[in-house]
């Protein structure tokens, strides 16, 4: 083999491998730098392969520890369902969603639940002084705290929400030093403040940009002056870890970086709907959840929320808190439900480490790059075993790796791309080798002829 056509090959063998592993973790770890969510597909032709989290999905769950309702209960506001004049921005009034809100939160105490969370943000300025179903809100959360932990919403506006309000502003705050990966508090109702409600906390509401990693904490300015001052900004917790931690102290404490975990879907989470809870199962939209009296409650739901922690939220798929997910479009409630269930049974994958990633890489390319080598004479053998080494070693490390061990590696696409492109560059030699050999067999042929 000449030197030219040795380094040809050595560019094309390295090339393969390099783009064999960035890859898989370009799409698992670059996502947010590329401001494309997984598994957001909409209008796709592959859109129905990655809804159904064919291989995230089943490669996240395919241990023996599968996805289970442990732990969490789901009470849902759906949109068409609960009564109209409560959804929406009807937040205000004896008759709008915080009033109802109050009901439905009293309902849920009757249970005698092992805590409260609520996927909601109440905004200081939605309401007017004053008004009726804030103050209704404000009562129910004082009495029902003193037995049962509430955890509440915060907000916080990411770069991207400050650049749509104003971009003025974000320029300013750059320039004092808010990075793109820091969020700006936004002012909210006070009711956790109060020293008399030592048992309502906060929780910020924001997800992580890859929705299939739990979030754990942010990094949050209190407002836009806190911006460039020294210790700021604070990391505040997720709402989804203040409501694990309120269960179980101990749950998460090991995690520093957002986990992976896997999904039950909205049958297997089995939400129940607040208008029935209040006014019995069957409840109508029409119905006045004013007049339901005690004794109409779903009692047969109430025994299921029973020591159990309860999230209440909103299911409206015309609004901002809908998410593609490996297992289908879920409101934002239902991710929130998962992420508390993960993290409380300890079910959860920590993102694989880079260098464990290269070592472990490394080491399947050698071992594929010497199959091809060995068995140089025989392109299809070739391919045969080193996709009975990609398998061998691909049940292994999932097994050491995922089972065993806890992290999440993006491998199996590794393997098998590496395998398809360095087949198809030892046919490419074969066949070039072949047409030379053919060349110098006709020239020889020519010689002895003349």
């Amino acid at each position: 083999m000449s030197q030219t056509s040795f380094r040809r090959k050595l560019f094309w063998t390295l090339g393969i491998y390099l783009f064999s592993l960035l890859l898989p973790m370009g799409f698992d770890q670059f996502t947010e730098l590329l401001e494309v969510r997984p598994y957001d597909y909409r209008d796709a032709w592959y859109h129905a392969l990655f809804e159904s989290g064919y291989w995230y999905q089943r490669a996240v769950t395919a241990s023996p520890r599968k996805p289970r309702l442990h732990y969490v209960r789901v009470v849902i506001l759906r949109n068409g369902q609960e009564p109209a004049q409560i959804m929406g921005q009807n937040l205000c009034g004896e008759s709008g969603q915080r009033a109802f809100m109050a009901s439905l939160l009293r309902t849920i105490a009757r249970a005698h639940p092992a805590g409260i969370a609520i996927d909601k943000w109440y905004a200081q300025s939605s309401c007017p002084a004053g008004d009726l179903g804030t103050k209704k809100l404000q009562c129910a959360l004082a009495e029902i705290s003193t037995d049962v932990s509430i955890v509440l919403g915060a907000k916080a506006e990411n770069e991207r929400d400050i650049e749509r309000r104003s971009r003025p502003l974000l320029s300013e705050l750059k320039r004092k030093g808010f990075r793109s990966y820091e969020l700006l508090g936004e002012a909210r109702l006070p009711l956790g403040e109060d020293p008399a409600l030592p048992n309502v906390r906060y929780g910020i509401l924001t997800l992580d940009y890859d929705v299939r990693k739990i979030p754990l904490s942010w990094p949050v300015y209190a407002s836009e002056q806190d911006v460039g001052k020294p210790g700021q900004p604070a990391f505040l917790p997720s709402l989804s870890l203040v409501a694990a931690q309120e269960h179980d102290p101990s749950a998460a404490k090991d995690l520093t970086r957002n986990p992976f975990t896997g999904f039950l879907n909205e049958t297997e989470l089995n939400p129940y709907s607040a208008i029935d809870l209040i006014c019995g199962p069957g409840a109508a939209p029409s119905s006045d959840w004013r007049t339901c009296q005690p004794g109409q409650v779903d009692r047969q739901a109430l025994a299921d929320l029973k020591s159990h922690l309860v999230i209440v939220g909103e299911d409206n798929p015309n609004g901002d808190d809908f998410f593609e997910t490996p297992t289908g479009q879920m409101p934002g409630v239902l991710l929130q439900a998962n992420y508390i269930e993960s993290m409380l049974d300890d079910r959860y994958l920590r993102s694989g480490r880079d260098w464990l990633i290269w070592v472990l890489s490394g080491t399947w390319f050698v071992l594929i790059e010497l199959t091809f080598h060995i068995f140089s004479s025989n392109v299809l053998r070739a391919l045969v075993v080193a996709c009975g080494v990609t398998a061998v070693l691909g049940l292994l490390f999932y097994n050491v790796a995922v089972v065993d061990l806890g992290y999440y590696l993006a491998l199996w696409p590794t393997g098998v791309v590496a395998v398809a492109l360095r087949f198809a560059l030892a046919f490419v030699a074969a066949g070039e080798h072949g047409n030379q050999q053919r060349s110098h067999d006709r020239k020889k042929v020519g010689v002895v002829s003349s």
